[in-house]
């Protein structure tokens, strides 16, 4: 009697592991093809933003800072930097819907680099402990299967710019470049 159970409760566990292995990676906040890009992905982001603009020199840790109105159209900072960065999500998803119809597949050796500087993060920030890592990642609302997810998403948006554009631009037709020059060609003249 007691044998019955074992394949259901082998089942159960597996269901188990799979929604709580879905739920790491967070709520969705929007699906491109069959790409999703969750809410704790979208915070990392605006984490990426605010690091940007300190090394820029802005008082991000100010409350005030983010309170501040912007004179163009009353939007305070917060609220500006926000739509930059869900705009800059948005431009990403339709990235990751051209990568799909394209056919485009990571290589296995970039998903392996990715893992191998996760784990150099598991070592160097969180002394060998996953828990600690993820508890320095939850103050940007992230862990470590967020930040994977992140990283999958940089790595495919540079290969699909790589097959685009070519690393050197040399895709970029010679009319686009003529165009550019151009139109910088009689600003530097202006100024």
């Amino acid at each position: 009697m007691k044998k019955k159970w074992i394949p259901v409760l082998a089942l159960v566990l597996v269901c188990a592991m799979l929604f709580g292995s879905c739920a790491s990676h967070g709520k969705t906040l929007m699906k491109a093809g069959r790409e999703e890009i969750s809410v704790n992905v979208f915070q990392l982001y605006l984490s990426r933003m605010k690091g940007t603009l300190k090394i820029a020199g802005d008082d991000v840790d100010s409350e005030d800072y983010w309170a501040t109105l912007l004179n163009t159209n009353n939007l305070t900072q917060a609220q500006y930097y926000t739509d930059q960065v869900f705009e800059g999500l948005r431009q990403i998803a339709a990235a990751l819907i051209l990568y799909e119809e394209l056919g485009l597949k990571l290589d296995p050796a970039v998903e392996e680099s990715i893992d191998a500087e996760i784990d150099a993060m598991i070592e160097e920030i969180g002394g060998g402990s996953k828990s600690q890592l993820n508890s320095v990642l939850a103050a940007y609302g992230a862990n470590i299967t967020v930040l994977r997810d992140a990283y999958i998403i940089d790595a495919k948006i540079a290969q699909l710019k790589n097959e685009l554009f070519k690393e050197d631009g040399s895709r970029i037709g010679s009319p686009a470049k003529e165009e550019f020059y151009r139109s910088l060609y009689y600003r530097g003249k202006q100024m």
